[in-house]
């Protein structure tokens, strides 16, 4: 959409009536951050200059730049990371029950988050921390990882699965356990010290929690992608394969609507 264009193309473009309340969401979400002019009964809807560096960067970055600005325009995350300023990240209930208890567990501390991490990578080390309930799930993507070349770390408990399923991981002390007694890091130190390039932790209980805040907060402060859902660990597993085999692009709404046509004829 480098041009304004009716609503109604829009739509059209996204496979979504222009009466129906999805699309009058996306459209106002889009607004809120920051991304379009001209809302589901407007004449047009434009992008922003911000939506442009996203859509059209002018150099290396801006893009990613552009969504961590992006990230802070509404109010309800502007105001909850203003709170929370050099401060240990919240736990899940607070995020869930900030205004927003109608979004599923894990969704808005990811909203909140999404803008504080850095771009995913395309090979180093992994680090993986699940609950129990997750263990089982993280094999598939895991494996994943372990075939675009990453190395895994993992917690003991976590770890123990991983090797149960042909998969080696190196074994490393949680924050909770402090440092080892011949020196060896906690993850927080490892994650400090630049040598955890992606994380996924999905903590449960009340030492798994107080973990994760520290783990998250040293992601934020390294600039490390943190993944909290299993879901968004093969969410990223599929973004990695992609980067590693040149299939990540940009396509304006015209484009898409055009190739979505080309696809049901």
């Amino acid at each position: 959409m480098k041009d304004p264009t009716k609503p109604l193309r829009v739509a059209q473009a996204m496979n979504l009536s222009p009466s129906s309340s999805g699309f009058r969401m996306m459209c106002g979400a889009s607004i809120a951050y920051g991304l379009t002019e001209g809302g589901y009964n407007a004449e047009t809807i434009s992008l922003t200059a911000l939506g442009r560096r996203i859509v059209a960067p002018t150099s290396e970055g801006d893009d990613f730049a552009a969504k961590r600005e992006a990230t802070l325009r509404p109010r309800i995350v502007r105001d909850f990371l203003t709170r929370y300023n050099e401060s240990k990240l919240p736990n899940d209930t607070i995020g869930k029950n900030v205004e927003l208890p109608e979004i599923r567990r894990g969704d808005v501390l990811g909203v909140f988050q999404a803008g504080a991490y850095g771009p995913l990578p395309t090979k180093g080390r992994a680090f993986i921390s699940v609950a129990n309930r997750d263990k089982r799930s993280m094999i598939f993507p895991a494996r994943e990882l372990v075939a675009h070349g990453f190395e895994l770390l993992a917690t003991s408990g976590t770890a123990e699965v991983l090797r149960r399923n042909g998969l080696n991981a190196t074994v490393v002390r949680k924050q909770s356990e402090g440092v080892g007694p011949n020196g060896e890091k906690t993850i927080v130190q490892l994650i400090h010290d630049g040598e955890v390039d992606l994380i996924v932790n999905t903590p449960y209980g009340t030492g798994g929690r107080l973990d994760g805040y520290e783990i998250r907060t040293a992601a934020v402060a390294r600039s490390v992608p943190c993944l909290t859902t299993v879901q968004a660990l093969a969410a990223a597993v599929q973004g990695i394969d992609a980067l590693n085999h040149g299939d990540v692009g940009v396509r304006s709404l015209q484009e898409h609507a055009e190739h979505l046509t080309a696809a049901r004829d």
